[in-house]
């Protein structure tokens, strides 16, 4: 299933980054509760530099860059029902029981270890003082002041985006067979002067599920600071960097360039001598501009 997603994934877009995770618990079948996921297709990918997931499936997260150190943490996750929905114990709340239990922890409600490992996640991109963005199936509404995720608000200074922006508009029930709101976003006060649209779609309206979409759609050059660089297509590439034999052809033609235009000479040469010219100094690096361009 795993690798499913990801061939998908790149036979849809030109670049895509997917994060998967589930828990450990082998299943039989393609069918298993539980788990949570995030792609970042196209341009953005560009951004990334860190992605990781939680071993007992509750959360994915990527990380991305932008201008001068600012830090962009998007996460994706799934807060377990109050109480198991089927007795046969093959639930994301069975499976993360178990493997709390496994963990030797005292306390191994799925709920309450939740909010505990997921607020210890948070705090040192808070502290960092980095912008978070945290959307999911949290299973509880917000407005409940005792909630789980109202107290992760409050510890981590997290916003509830829908809430402020759409003060006067009812709340929609974002499960088929509930009433209440069990799916949102919730950013730091950072994100939100990068936020232009938010909301949820009609049920059924892209795909069939039991749980409303929804969307957050953002100033992407306000929110990391620069424009985000489009990207060539994979297959326009003359350089991959993960064909092994390519990149030993590239490393040595540069090189043989570099060599025969005396590059290392003249490099030697402003180093044992720091006070040439402007122009000599300037010259290692249009030689290897060059063997850039002769590639």
């Amino acid at each position: 299933v795993r690798q499913l997603c990801h061939d998908i994934s790149q036979q849809t877009f030109h670049h895509s980054i997917i994060e998967l995770t589930s828990s450990s618990i082998p299943f039989k079948t393609q069918f298993k509760p539980g788990g949570t996921m995030v792609l970042a297709q196209d341009d953005i990918t560009g951004r990334v530099i860190h992605q990781s997931s939680d071993s007992l499936g509750r959360w994915t997260y990527l990380q991305l860059a932008g201008r001068n150190g600012r830090i962009v943490n998007f996460l994706t996750a799934y807060q377990v029902c109050p109480r198991p929905t089927n007795p046969t114990g093959t639930t994301a709340f069975h499976q993360q029981e178990s493997l709390l239990r496994t963990q030797g922890r005292t306390d191994v409600n799925p709920r309450r270890n939740f909010r505990k490992d997921l607020t210890a996640f948070l705090k040192p991109m808070k502290a960092r003082k980095e912008h978070i963005i945290l959307c999911g199936d949290f299973n509880e509404p917000l407005d409940a002041g005792n909630s789980n995720m109202s107290k992760l608000c409050q510890d981590i200074g997290l916003t509830d985006v829908f809430a402020l922006r759409h003060p006067h508009l009812p709340e929609p029930a974002t499960y088929i067979r509930g009433s209440t709101r069990l799916d949102y976003f919730l950013v730091s006060a950072s994100v939100l002067p990068s936020v232009t649209a938010c909301g949820y779609d009609p049920f059924h309206l892209r795909l069939t599920s039991d749980h409303r979409a929804m969307f957050l759609d953002l100033d992407t050059e306000l929110l990391f600071g620069n424009r985000t660089q489009a990207l060539a297509s994979i297959p326009s590439r003359d350089i991959r960097s993960k064909d092994q034999k390519l990149n030993t052809i590239y490393i040595n033609t540069k090189f043989e360039h570099m060599e025969s235009n005396n590059f290392f000479k003249t490099l030697d040469q402003l180093i044992s001598d720091p006070t040439s010219n402007r122009k000599q100094a300037e010259k290692p690096d249009k030689l290897l501009v060059l063997s850039l361009i002769h590639i």
